[in-house]
């Protein structure tokens, strides 16, 4: 059986207790010179710059220490230490935070032309402005609850019977792995519906929950005079007329989009699309699946040669991942689900993490990390700030990964007996991020705005799960997913209001690069895909796509070309 990559102590730096709080002292000492700077900020700007860059290696080390806490629990999702270690890297970065907007204060005395020069000007750019206005609630209350979230799910041990009268136990992370990847229909909806019978006994519970962090997000917009909508779009670097286009565009086409659903249907022989199928690998693993999918080895050689086309350093960027066990992909009882993939910026080194299953979906989950991860390398000599990218940045590198492989294999696979499982990965990505994501960003929206008006019941709650999904996917399906409010840990994110749209975002930008990286080797910036990502540090969402697509994103031509040419290659009648 092939080997799956896992994290170690040495790989992935801090993972153990002692190394953490080894690092975690060294925090403490970066943080203690920097308040000591900061009480009487150097007035010489070579001393400032010091004092700056200082600051700068000390916020690198703690993004490193959270996504160590991370990786962590995600290891273990009922590790309480994870907690704790965030709760102390947190403290410390407060501190540090408060001491830099006394030396961003001295910035602004310098004069005007030695403000525009490193390390002086990323301090003051508008894409990475320091906000001086925190909040303690956010880290005493509102962290605990994103964790109470990972703990509850994790306390879920489902007993799924089989065909042959066999129980199978399945933990949370095993499940969603299940219900995302599986292509045994039958293993799926008996997965399904014991998933959703716990999550229905526990809904209460996850309902107090989202209530609470609906309600602090609101609160926070209003006490800070905040436009809502106007803010999450700016911290993703997006403008509304942007957003607006995308989103417009989407909604005009949801009658044609929804052929990817109905199109499976008729492969299947059923009226309708059963809710399990929408997200799952094509049937028939044992014929399907392609070799290039099977094992995570083959996966990371696959992409490695697709994606040679935008940028030949991608190649050795997966190398130096597999030779310094970036990556952890193993399944087992107790893990955290899903897949990401975090930034170590302080020990030159990336997380990515995945519960890999052989199979058409379970690769193209592993893709996308993978992707997000060639975007972190590339700005490892970028100051601390310029790394702090928004969701919907971050999303076209994963997006990109995925689209690219996606599009090489079935030209590819074209005619032979491994065409129709790429067809339908296509067709269900297709599903997912322009009926599936949309109807997520349709119900958060919807609760927002139901919660201003009091506190929500799990009824309140399930009948706008209902009413979102019925907009988007009308009556291609057969059920719906009626608790995803409280199985997706995307609706209890700790910062971000919206935690979906930018997946439609990447996914629709993705085959617009694909197609001039495929075409020509480089955007219309004449870059490759490392020359796109420090682009994507300085500039917002409109100025970089301008610059490497020659095109205007706040014009709805340009979604629906997207659209087009994500759904071109995919038959649907």
């Amino acid at each position: 059986m092939p080997k799956i990559p896992a994290w170690t102590g040495k790989t992935v730096p801090a993972l153990t207790k002692e190394s953490f709080y080894d690092e975690l002292e060294r925090l403490e000492s970066s943080v203690i010179v920097v308040e000591a700077l900061a009480v009487k900020p150097p007035s010489r700007s070579a001393a400032l710059s010091d004092a700056i860059q200082m600051t700068d290696r000390a916020r690198d080390l703690v993004h490193s220490l959270m996504t160590v806490a991370r990786a962590r629990q995600s290891l273990n999702a009922t590790d309480t230490l994870a907690i704790t270690w965030r709760a102390d890297v947190r403290r410390w970065s407060d501190r540090l935070e408060t001491a830099a907007t006394k030396l961003l204060d001295a910035i602004l005395q310098l004069p005007e032309e030695t403000r525009m020069k490193a390390p002086f000007c990323d301090w003051l750019s508008p894409l990475t402005a320091i906000k001086r206005n925190k909040s303690d609630v956010s880290a005493a209350v509102i962290l605990p609850l994103t964790a109470m979230h990972a703990h509850l799910v994790s306390t879920m041990k489902l007993r799924v019977p089989l065909r042959d009268g066999r129980l199978l136990n399945l933990s949370y992370a095993q499940a969603t792995a299940v219900l995302k990847t599986s292509d045994d229909p039958y293993l799926r909806r008996s997965v399904f519906s014991m998933f959703n019978a716990w999550f229905g006994e526990h809904a209460p519970a996850f309902a107090d929950l989202l209530n609470a962090m609906l309600g602090w997000k609101l609160l926070k917009a209003d006490r800070t005079n905040g436009d809502f909508y106007r803010e999450a779009l700016a911290s993703e670097r997006l403008s509304s007329p942007s957003f607006l286009a995308m989103i417009s565009a989407v909604n005009a086409r949801v009658s044609e989009i929804q052929k990817t659903v109905t199109y499976r249907a008729r492969l299947l022989g059923e009226a309708r699309l059963h809710v399990t199928q929408i997200l799952s690998s094509a049937p028939r693993a044992d014929t399907s699946v392609p070799n290039d999918f099977k094992t995570i080895d083959a996966v990371i050689e696959a992409l490695s040669h697709t994606m040679m086309r935008a940028d030949p350093a991608f190649a050795a960027f997966m190398d130096e991942a597999k030779t310094h066990h970036w990556i952890d992909a193993k399944q087992q009882s107790g893990r955290a689900g899903g897949t990401w993939c975090e930034n170590l910026p302080a020990f030159k080194a990336v997380a990515i993490f995945a519960n890999f299953v052989p199979s058409t979906a379970g690769a193209f989950q592993f893709v996308h990390p993978c992707g997000v991860g060639f975007l972190h390398r590339a700005l490892h000599g970028e100051s601390a700030l310029r790394k702090r990218l928004p969701f919907s940045v971050i999303e076209i590198f994963g997006m990109l990964a995925e689209t690219m492989l996606e599009r090489a294999s079935l030209r590819r696979m074209r005619g032979t007996s491994e065409e129709p499982a790429i067809v339908w990965q296509m067709l269900r990505r297709a599903s997912n991020h322009l009926l599936m994501i949309p109807a997520r960003h349709e119900l958060l929206s919807n609760l927002y705005r139901a919660r201003r008006d009091g506190v929500l019941s799990v009824s309140d709650i399930n009948a706008l799960s209902r009413t979102a999904w019925d907009k988007h996917f009308g009556e291609t399906t057969d059920g719906f997913d009626q608790y995803v409010w409280a199985w997706k840990p995307h609706f209890y994110h700790p910062t971000n209001a919206f935690y979906d749209w930018q997946y439609s975002f990447g996914y629709l930008v993705s085959p617009m690069l694909a197609k001039s990286f495929e075409e020509f080797g480089r955007t219309a910036a004449g870059g490759d895909l490392r020359a796109f990502a420090i682009d994507a540090a300085h500039m917002d969402c409109e100025t970089l796509l301008m610059k490497h697509l020659n095109r205007d994103i706040r014009s709805p031509d340009f979604w629906h070309d997207a659209i087009t040419e994500a759904l071109k290659a995919i038959p649907t009648k």
